[in-house]
């Protein structure tokens, strides 16, 4: 999930309107200037737009994360960026745009590092797969020793936030012996409400902050929720000429238990310009790095983002796929369904 972030009928709050209700506003308003050419006043939710590097729908949410109002954002997706998503959800997961993400655990690589006299050498991420393993009864020691090359063993469980969680271990073999990987196995589960969900579905690309097709909708939406549910004969009459399914992404917008969150730091590339501003209207929450090539890393700690935001329901309009799953188009609003808790 990305990470910085009325009634219903009710246009959204101001784009800078959460520094207003902030303590450091006044102080932070007073040092702007000091930023900008030829005395130029810019908003502050101009800055947020320049250091999201100008993903438009990234950079409302982080905003509308920040008002910490809790109330539902709309959000559109483009067709092309509906087309990448239902390509993630049939591609096997070596050929996924996120393998690097969905392989979780190597024990080859495990075992490398547990042979060295300093165990820190072990990954981080490794641990902790290994912890929430262990904690939802799966010994990935014995799964191991009971596999054979070539095998695959699924395992399956719900995770606190209510979601089915699947994961695939294969037993390999290599120059190096015998390793087992496990990886995220995502498979389409049917719910008792007419809809088959997938979890842990790209929601994008992730491009370490490069300028590439898919980026903005990574930064949205992270690993998401997929749902999808056939069309009954009289809907059909309704929707455009050959469409089969209506599919809709199920998700919340929330930093506080996130991917990144974990990391105890979260930072962004900008230009040293918006980094500097960003550390005058922040000056304990941020801190800066020299990121090369006239570029900065912003970092801020992930617990001041938890305490500052609230997390929100994104409700993005729905679309019809025919049968080799290309988006016809959006689906009529009576599609659309309150999402499920973020897949962490």
């Amino acid at each position: 999930m990305f990470i910085f972030q009325t009634n219903a009928k009710e246009e959204p709050r101001d784009e800078n309107a959460w520094f207003t209700d902030s303590k450091t506003y006044k102080k932070g308003e007073k040092a702007l200037p000091d930023f900008f050419d030829e005395g130029l006043q810019h908003a502050p939710h101009k800055l947020l737009a320049w250091a999201t590097s100008g993903y438009p729908k990234s950079a409302t949410a982080i905003t509308h994360y920040l008002n910490a109002s809790g109330q539902d954002m709309k959000v559109s997706l483009t067709a092309p960026e509906w087309q990448f998503i239902l390509h993630e959800t049939v591609v096997p997961w070596e050929k996924s745009s996120a393998r690097d993400d969905l392989q979780k655990y190597t024990t080859w690589e495990y075992k490398q590092a547990d042979y060295k006299s300093d165990r820190a050498d072990i990954p981080q991420e490794y641990k902790d797969f290994r912890a929430r393993m262990a904690k939802n009864g799966f010994d990935l020691d014995k799964i191991e020793n009971e596999l054979k090359v070539g095998q695959t063993r699924s395992m399956e469980f719900k995770g606190k936030n209510g979601r089915i969680y699947r994961y695939a271990a294969e037993k390999l073999n290599d120059k190096h012996g015998d390793y087992m990987m496990v990886y995220v196995d995502r498979k389409w589960r049917a719910g008792n409400d007419g809809w088959e969900r997938m979890d842990m579905v790209p929601g994008g690309k992730n491009s370490s902050d490069s300028s590439v097709p898919f980026t903005d909708a990574w930064n949205l939406l992270g690993y998401t929720t997929v749902a999808r549910r056939k069309l009954t004969e009289s809907e059909k009459a309704g929707a455009p000429k050959g469409a089969e399914y209506v599919y809709r992404v199920e998700e919340t917008f929330d930093f506080a238990g996130s991917r990144s969150s974990s990391g105890g730091v979260y930072s962004r590339t900008t230009d040293k310009f918006t980094a500097k501003a960003i550390k005058k209207i922040f000056p304990k929450a941020v801190s800066l790095e020299n990121a090369g090539n006239g570029k900065m890393g912003v970092v801020v700690n992930s617990q001041w983002l938890e305490s500052v935001g609230k997390p929100f329901n994104l409700v993005i309009a729905p679309v019809y796929v025919n049968k080799f799953g290309r988006v016809l188009g959006e689906a009529k609003p009576q599609e659309t369904k309150k999402p499920l808790p973020m897949a962490h």
